[in-house]
């Protein structure tokens, strides 16, 4: 072999598995078989490959060759292979001139067919290669590639290729210890993980970073910092001298199969968005017009020569491993393209957000998932030369800012939107452009609110105002103008944090603002806010004639959009009301809304007023009226295609067909509401509705699709406000599955039901579904299983001091101690007693550690192990000697006096004497126990009920048990 196993070999534990299973058989012995790894330069490819081939050289009694085969004819390979096999025994080909492929074939497969080999075509670039495989069913082949697509040529079939990825991080890092040393990485970590993030955890760069610095007293943090610039990061990834150990030289040797124009698409990818881009936008960075010569000559080639990877989100789109785009971007600046390709992804995205495709709602996906190279684009934009700037410039910037505000809102990208509004102040901060800075802290201010960074918000706002005073520029009305908007997003800001008187002013002076300048469009827009806020404060009076101004103001510069609102929100005011002449206006109301809406084709407020007007109905409980309203606006929404407001209004729909007790339509209403619901990630609707269906399933006796639903909800538990009602459902679903004997379906029930109560920690209901779990597995008879869910529920009972609970787990497993003792499993009865001991010993309960210690010397004595008896019996007296004070009671558990723990299971007064009796279910299953307030006395007996756990001394009278004394457990 050229190259040695690497000592510092680290990772790949399923590749190596999976050549494993792909080269031996079970038996561990040699199968006829092909291997195909493939990966980028660097990736440790031929290292895999060797330490595979060291670990298991035993399996290769005949040897094992490898050779370098790219750039070299098929027969100068073949004669290389057969030369290396055949060089102890004096034979030799000697020809070296090329006699092509049929003659290299033959060699081949006369010298290994027949040999107990393991051969390494490394680094392979030709599907000719193909020709010298060595036939017969004795010799395995491992070809490593950069190219993705070889091993599909050679016939390898898919689940013998295996593409290789980075390290894992914590892989890399066990590397650089290896390399490094395990003090010195340790003292570091922080700059290592850097590093190791730095470079992407490619083999390569971290084996050349380890011996660059291992003979040196340099700081890992220093060479972080030099890494940290990307223009020379590559040149410090190379050993002088070693072109082995050479980063440049290694992706040089994928470059080498590009033609030139290939190079090119390469280099100007690189200023795409470095977490991932589309086909378009590397298409529109390289000035491609052709979407085929674009997926086809560049994308896909480039993909297959491992240059670029498939991202991990979205389909058709590409990310450079890190040091890849470096090398690239360098590429780009070499030959002058960097500023090209910049200026034409820029400009690309300007004129895609300025296009009306961005108006269809199936494009905005696209777009979001693009955001990072909107963003870069935004920057470009900035970094132009100010001083050539005309106000068109300006207003063009903001235009494109104003763009992408719905992409941020929608998508929550709101640290990357205040990133960006920071960047645009700053520059028109350098142009001293006082104006845009207004504008743009006001956009920053909104996005920190949605971030929730309320502090932060209110003093940009502020600092705003502050700039807005100093603004000479503007005029009067426009000043007043600019301000109402620094108001609104004030007023919104303090909704947000709860602050609604404050909230208030805020919108009472943005409305003065606005009637002063006559700015109706925003006076109806505040009107709405105000009025909304002020019924919320219970200021009925107030909300109702903020509402009617609102009509009026809209009516008045006919804005019907407004109007339609208006309207209902004044009918949703009346909806509330306990006035019988409001409420029936209410229905006029919304009619009117719907009416005004569809006029103008405002089908969101068409949508709008439907569910008012069928929820208006619903209260009415006017089902039938109800039902028309919510099937027209399903009708329209379906038309418009609006799937969000679809969902909702089948989720209406099904839930009046469950009052109406129309259980299959509201199931299958339902079924198409949870399943849009979850297709356009509204995700606390499905889980509303999902609860819904669930119960529906359960009531009409199908528990299947009552699971399915309910763990559908579990999936989605994070968007679950209360999850009680679900833990018992999911309780209830166990325990019919149970009766019926449905393991399967019992098991998911209630280890969905306990996933639920560690992440809410309910530790009561969780120590009930640890009973049933453990009822379940006894069923089942899966006895181990069923043990470790009684123990658990022990331990839980202890923890939370549940002694009803754990009363209940202990006759559980005393239950399956019986068992085991029938079936005279006497070992695994033994552990069960030791592993209860070990419980009780944790939480300090020194009762139940005295009785099962009794109850294991027993057992050894049973067995004959009388020395580990004697042992067990000592220990026990010994806490039975500590207990004695604390319960005042004289105990021997080998000779004389018995203590039980037990429950109250009975209690009642004997009407002859007054006197209370009653009886304890003692935790061992052993008959139960009766006491008599006369024989131990009225002080204890007042303090038992029903439930209470309690330690008795007990004897024996004619064959019943009596109670002696008896000690409440706290």
């Amino acid at each position: 072999m050229p190259q040695l196993d690497e000592p510092t070999f680290t990772g790949r534990e399923a590749e190596l598995k999976q050549l494993e299973e792909q080269l031996f058989n079970q038996s561990g012995s040699r199968v006829c078989s092909i291997v195909g790894l493939s990966g980028g330069g660097g990736i440790g490819k031929t290292t895999l490959a060797y330490h595979f081939a060291t670990i298991h050289k035993d399996k290769f009694p005949d040897g094992v060759i490898g050779f370098k085969v790219d750039g070299k004819n098929l027969y100068e390979i073949a004669r290389k292979f057969v030369n290396e096999c055949l060089k102890f025994s004096g034979e030799k080909v000697d020809s070296e001139e090329d006699q092509g492929a049929e003659k290299a074939a033959i060699l081949m497969q006369e010298t290994f067919a027949h040999r107990r080999m393991l051969l390494i075509f490394d680094g392979a670039v030709d599907p000719k290669i193909r020709h010298l495989r060595p036939g017969g069913n004795l010799c395995s082949v491992i070809i490593t590639t950069r190219n993705r697509e070889l091993s599909a040529f050679l016939g390898i079939p898919s689940e013998a290729t295996i593409d290789l990825d980075p390290l894992p991080e914590e892989k890399a890092y066990q590397l650089l210890e290896k390399i490094l040393g395990l003090e010195r990485v340790k003292a570091e970590s922080e700059a290592a993980y850097e590093i190791i993030r730095l470079v992407g955890c490619l083999p390569l760069a971290l084996q050349i970073t380890g011996k660059g610095l291992r003979d040196t007293s340099q700081r890992l943090a220093d060479y972080r910092v030099l890494l940290q610039q990307e223009r020379t990061r590559l040149s410090l990834l190379e050993v002088w001298g070693d072109e082995e150990l050479n980063m440049t030289a290694s992706l040089n040797i994928s470059l080498e199969r590009l033609s030139q124009d290939q190079k090119d698409f390469f280099a100007c990818c690189s200023v795409c968005a470095e977490d991932g881009f589309a086909w378009q936008t590397a298409a529109a960075a390289a000035g491609c017009q052709n979407e085929v010569d674009a997926r086809q000559k560049y994308l896909k080639v480039l993909s297959n020569l491992s240059l670029l990877n498939s991202a991990e989100t979205g389909d058709n789109r590409f990310v450079f491993h890190t040091l890849v785009r470096v090398y690239a971007r360098n590429l780009a600046e070499e030959n002058n393209l960097l500023a090209i390709a910049q200026e034409r992804h820029a400009k690309f995205f300007i004129e895609w957000l300025q296009s009306p495709e961005l108006e269809n709602i199936e494009v905005i996906p696209e777009v979001a998932e693009s955001l990072d190279d909107v963003i870069l684009a935004a920057q470009w934009l900035q970094n132009q030369n100010q001083e050539s700037l005309t106000e068109q410039d300006k207003k063009e910037r903001y235009e494109f800012i104003l763009k992408l505000q719905p992409l941020f809102e929608e998508n929550g990208y709101y640290e990357k939107a205040i990133k960006l509004m920071k960047t645009f102040q700053s520059w028109a901060e350098e142009a001293k452009d006082w104006n845009a800075v207004v504008k743009y802290q006001m956009h920053e201010a909104r996005y920190l609110s949605l971030a929730e960074k309320f502090e932060e918000a209110e003093k940009i706002i502020k600092e705003a105002a502050t700039h807005l005073k100093n603004l000479k520029s503007l005029s009067y009305s426009k000043y007043k103008k600019r301000k109402a908007k620094l108001l609104n997003v004030l007023g919104i800001i303090f909704q947000k944090q709860g602050k609604i008187e404050k909230a208030i002013r805020a919108f009472k002076e943005q409305v003065v603002i606005g009637e002063e300048i006559g700015d109706d469009k925003a006076l109806c827009i505040t009107y709405s806010r105000l009025g909304k806020l002020l019924l919320s404060q219970g200021q009925v009076e107030n909300a109702q004639k903020v509402f009617e101004r609102e009509i009026e103001v809209a009516s008045a510069i006919q804005d019907f959009f407004e109007l339609a609102i208006a309207l209902g929100n004044l009918g949703q005011l009346f909806m509330s009301s306990r006035q019988f002449s409001q409420f029936k206006a209410a229905k006029r109301l919304f009619k009117q809304q719907i009416l005004i809406a569809q006029k103008i084709q405002d089908w969101q407020g068409v949508l709008v007023g439907l569910s008012c007007l069928g929820r208006f109905f619903q209260k009415q409980r006017k089902f039938q009226e109800a039902q028309i309203t919510f099937e027209t606006a399903i009708k329209i929404s379906r038309a418009k295609n609006r799937y969000l407001e679809l969902s909702s209004f089948l989720n209406h729909l099904g839930i009046l067909l469950k009052e109406k007790n129309k259980s299959d339509e509201a199931i299958s209403v339902l079924e198409e509401a949870a399943t849009l619901s979850l297709n356009f990630g509204h995700n606390q609707r499905a889980v509303g509705i999902y609860m819904i269906l669930g119960g529906l399933y359960r009531s009409s006796g199908d528990f299947d699709n009552a699971l399915r639903c309910f763990l559908s909800v579990v999936k989605l538990k994070e968007y679950l406000k209360h999850s009680n009602d679900l833990i018992q459902s999911l309780r209830g679903l166990a325990q019919e599955f149970h009766r019926k004997r449905k393991f399967e379906q019992a098991l998911d029930a209630v280890n969905a039901m306990l996933s639920l109560c560690l992440a809410g920690n309910q530790k009561k209901s969780l120590a009930i579904g640890y009973h049933r779990l453990g009822l379940i597995q006894l069923s089942n008879k899966r006895i181990f299983e069923s043990q470790d869910a009684f123990e658990n529920e022990i331990l839980v009972a202890l923890d939370i001091n549940d002694s009803s609970q754990l009363a209940i787990g202990l006759r559980s497993l005393n239950g399956l101690y019986d068992r085991l003792i029938k079936k005279s499993n006497f070992v695994d009865a033994e552990n069960l007693l030791k592993r209860l001991i070990v419980i009780f010993h944790k939480y300090n309960s020194q009762v139940e550690v005295v009785i099962t210690l009794n109850r294991l010397g027993k057992l050894l004595e049973k067995q004959g192990k009388l020395a580990e008896a004697q042992q067990v019996f000592e220990q026990q007296a010994l806490i039975n000697q500590e207990l004695r004070d604390q319960f005042q009671i004289s105990t021997n558990l080998k000779k004389g006096k018995m203590l039980k723990v037990g429950v109250i299971v009975f209690i009642k007064q004997n009407e002859k004497d007054n006197l209370l009796w009653g009886r304890i279910a003692p935790n061992d299953q052993s008959p139960h126990i009766h006491f008599n307030e006369k024989f131990v006395g009225s002080e204890i007996v007042s303090k038992l009920t029903k439930g209470t756990v309690v330690l008795v001394e007990w004897e024996e009278k004619s064959g019943k048990f009596y109670a002696k004394r008896i000690e409440v457990m706290e």
